[in-house]
């Protein structure tokens, strides 16, 4: 919904605001320590959510603040648009709760944007990957693939 702000901002963003905290002290747990951690307050806070969707959030969650490094591949779909964005993590995750652009989502990373992909490049494999109900997955199996469509040329 926000992926053409995010683009001109140079960010990508997740939701989940409503845990209501900076997770960045929380970046060098592994990952059953993090669980540990956010498993009460996502029980609280969703608790009308199954058991198997909260625990999918805290693992999109801890791959966003904690798996996912500077230097990194990501791709954004703008599936309205028919493109897909490219781009290179800056930097670590970062909290902001009083964001000054229109994306109401606390949970960042700064993005430096490479490439815009159309929809029609990318594909179907790929394609079906993108389209997954989750927020935050590994697309490293794909990494070839991914690597010729950005690499080709530069914006």
């Amino acid at each position: 919904m926000y992926a053409n702000l995010a683009y001109n901002e140079g960010f990508i963003a997740i939701g989940w605001n409503e845990i209501g905290e900076d997770l960045s002290k929380y970046r060098n747990l592994d990952k059953g320590a993090f669980f540990k951690f956010l498993r009460p307050i996502v029980e609280k806070v969703y608790a009308g959510h199954s058991k198997g969707s909260r625990g999918q959030s805290i693992g999109q969650i801890y791959r966003f603040t904690n798996l996912m490094k500077t230097g990194d591949i990501v791709l954004m779909p703008q599936t309205k648009e028919g493109k897909v964005f490219a781009g290179i993590l800056e930097d670590e995750y970062y909290y902001d709760d009083k964001p000054k652009d229109k994306c109401p989502y606390f949970h960042r990373r700064k993005v430096k944007w490479v490439k815009v992909i159309d929809l029609n490049d990318v594909p179907q494999e790929l394609k079906y990957t993108l389209g997954s109900i989750m927020t935050v997955f590994s697309i490293n199996h794909h990494s070839q693939v991914i690597e010729s469509l950005i690499s080709d040329q530069m914006i």
